[in-house]
């Protein structure tokens, strides 16, 4: 109860800060992406590369981890450029996910976005948690493009490390991961250990956006020799020659 009341609170002191420091609004073919800013919420530059990327990726599954501002954002832009593309949102705090529900619906988007309300719990030879219904989202992919803004990492350590081990299987090759926060040591350290773990398969830089964007992509894994299934009509007529 303390924790819904509490986020609310934050929506509501959100709305009086946008509307002092008369933020402006970015727009895509005239439509307004964003209503009003919330405190800690991702900033407009960071709604214009997301948008950016929706508009040359075009994709038609899209998860999150963290909805907001950024969830409004992501699902106006492909609703403006006309793409079926949905979006499926973890987050760890039911009173903030009603928020988030209701912000959706009064602009018409709600369709378009689940938010899967889980909670944070430790895994197994893990140091950080992960949501509890990860998997059960992740059935909703493949997807071509990750937004990590959760869950909340404010003490300088790695907590949204797990996001792509737990995740990596339900995105789809060339899919475009975009950690925000990427200044922080946190963040950089998710990115040394995901480097670490997944080599090649991963490429990508810390773009200089408000608090840093780290967009990273996933390679499509090699193909060797053991992938190669030779039908075995080949075979003969190869053996025949």
């Amino acid at each position: 109860m303390l924790k819904s009341i509490r986020t609310m609170a934050i929506n509501v002191a959100g709305r009086g800060v946008a509307a002092a420091m008369h933020r402006r609004m970015p727009t895509l073919d005239g439509v307004r992406l964003v209503d009003y800013w919330t405190v800690g919420g991702v900033g407009p530059r960071t709604v214009e590369f997301l948008a950016a990327q929706i508009t040359a990726r075009r994709p038609r599954r899209i998860l999150e981890c963290g909805p907001g501002t950024s969830t409004i954002a992501m699902a106006r832009c492909a609703a403006a450029l006309g793409l079926p593309t949905t979006i499926t949102s973890l987050e760890h705090d039911a009173g903030w996910a009603e928020i988030m529900r209701r912000r959706l619906d009064a602009s018409g988007l709600l369709d378009r976005v689940r938010i899967v309300v889980s909670e944070l719990a430790p895994l197994e030879g893990a140091e950080f948690g992960w949501y509890t219904d990860g998997a059960e989202a992740g059935r909703d992919g493949p997807f071509d493009l990750m937004f990590i803004d959760g869950p909340p990492a404010t003490d300088g350590r790695a907590h949204r490390a797990p996001a792509l081990p737990r995740m990596w299987n339900s995105l789809a090759d060339g899919a475009l991961i975009v950690l925000d926060d990427g200044r922080r040591a946190g963040e950089r350290e998710c990115v040394r250990a995901w480097r670490e773990r997944f080599g090649g398969l991963l490429e990508g830089e810390l773009v200089s956006v408000e608090k840093g964007l780290w967009a990273l992509e996933k390679r499509p894994a090699p193909v060797t020799d053991a992938d190669v299934v030779v039908a075995p009509w080949v075979t003969r007529h190869a053996a025949t020659r």
